[in-house]
């Protein structure tokens, strides 16, 4: 299944590319635009989520959002 992390900035979006990357897992950079909010980065991951979160939440890489298509993102 294919999920979505939004990340705070680009450059936290690219680190977590590196990182996911290194790991297995196979990932695009994305870029969100929203009248309200600004302009926020994330990546769209295949791979197992629970996998994914703790990969992110060990190396410090703050997330914002985490999910798939089915919760409308």
């Amino acid at each position: 299944m294919i999920y979505t992390a939004i990340l705070p900035s680009e450059t936290y979006t690219r680190k977590a590319q590196r990182l996911l990357t290194a790991n297995g897992y196979t990932s695009e950079i994305i870029r969100l635009t929203n009248p309200k909010e600004g302009c926020h980065f994330g990546l769209k991951i295949v791979g197992k989520p629970e996998e994914i979160q703790t990969i992110l939440k060990k190396a410090g890489i703050p997330v914002r959002y985490f999910g798939n298509e089915r919760d409308g993102l």
